[in-house]
């Protein structure tokens, strides 16, 4: 009985100190979220993360100039130290409700996220052009979702409404919609409160990842490509891997 209640003792100890350890973590990174900035300037050019063969990491500017060495790139908000572009690209990596993302193509693999603004004409595109890819028979690298980012007021509320209905009806009205350009898409669907709320702060999780245009597609590895670009060349296979049309 002694030996249980030793054995019990220290389990809730180690218990303790874990928790206290990560306790503290949570609030070294709140304290630095919760300084007060005297300034904050933009750099007046573009920066790249290199790594070389030896393993070390630098900061450099786009044109090679400015170098900085040995940086300590920390996410304050997952609570660790970012070693390599592959952990930055996932980092980045936005987590969207299964809700808020409609299929286009789900097969149970990796999936390449496509976001889109309701009345971005390049987003329009883009979707249009996978749409016609998986019509014609080509064979997509990845399971393709679309979700919303709302860069325009009235993408809100469209939004909204596909989040309310479910991404199976959802699906079906966005892929009406992308055709048609049809407001009357949208019914008589009602957006609640609870779900504006659900989609905005998805919208303000998507910002915070660094997202600041649309369209923006990211690949299961985290990598993102901002803006429009033929689809073909990243989202589906080559033309002599195609398997049979259909």
């Amino acid at each position: 009985m002694r030996k249980i209640v030793i054995f019990l003792f220290l389990a809730s100890f180690f218990m303790c100190q874990s928790a206290t350890a990560g306790d503290q973590a949570a609030k070294r990174h709140q304290r630095f979220l919760d300084k007060e900035v005297a300034k904050v300037q933009s750099i007046p050019f573009r920066i790249f993360w290199i790594e070389t063969k030896d393993g070390s990491s630098y900061i450099a500017s786009s044109n090679g100039r400015f170098v900085i060495s040995s940086p300590e790139l920390r996410d304050v908000q997952a609570g660790k130290i970012i070693n390599s572009i592959e952990e930055l690209k996932l980092a980045l990596k936005p987590n969207v409700d299964e809700t808020a993302m409609l299929y286009l193509v789900k097969k149970g693999r990796p999936s390449a996220l496509v976001i889109v603004d309701e009345y971005c004409p390049y987003c329009e595109r883009l979707v249009k052009d996978i749409l016609s890819l998986l019509k014609a028979g080509n064979t997509p690298k990845y399971d393709i979702a679309v979700t919303f980012f709302p860069v325009h007021r009235q993408a809100v509320e469209a939004t909204c409404k596909l989040m309310e209905v479910g991404p199976e009806k959802a699906r079906e009205l966005y892929v009406n919609w992308v055709k048609t350009q049809d407001p009357s898409t949208w019914g008589n669907i009602k957006c609640s409160p609870e779900t504006r709320k659900k989609f905005l702060m998805m919208a303000a999780k998507l910002q915070m990842n660094g997202l600041t245009a649309t369209p923006t597609v990211i690949l299961p590895d985290g990598t993102q490509i901002v803006g429009y670009r033929n689809p073909e060349e990243f989202l589906f296979q080559e033309a002599e891997d195609h398997g049979p049309k259909g």
